[in-house]
């Protein structure tokens, strides 16, 4: 059974999340299961620690960004 775009959508984003979360050492309680709120959360604590004027990287946040996009 195939999933559909906005299911494949959630899912990169979730993978971006995760991969950044790890990269500024973040602990986040977020799958690819989550429900959509948990997951706008987990993007909110994990843009305050990623945006630049916090200390983070410019790419790492446009990459945060566009997959939020996508979503």
């Amino acid at each position: 059974m195939g999933v559909s775009l906005l299911q494949a959508t959630k899912r990169a984003f979730v993978k971006v999340i995760l991969a950044l979360a790890l990269q500024y050492e973040l602990a986040l309680k977020v799958n690819r299961d989550s429900e959509d709120k948990e997951v706008v959360a987990a993007y909110r604590r994990l843009s305050k620690k990623v945006h630049p004027d916090k200390g983070g990287r410019t790419e790492d946040q446009q990459k945060l960004q566009a997959a939020k996009d996508a979503w």
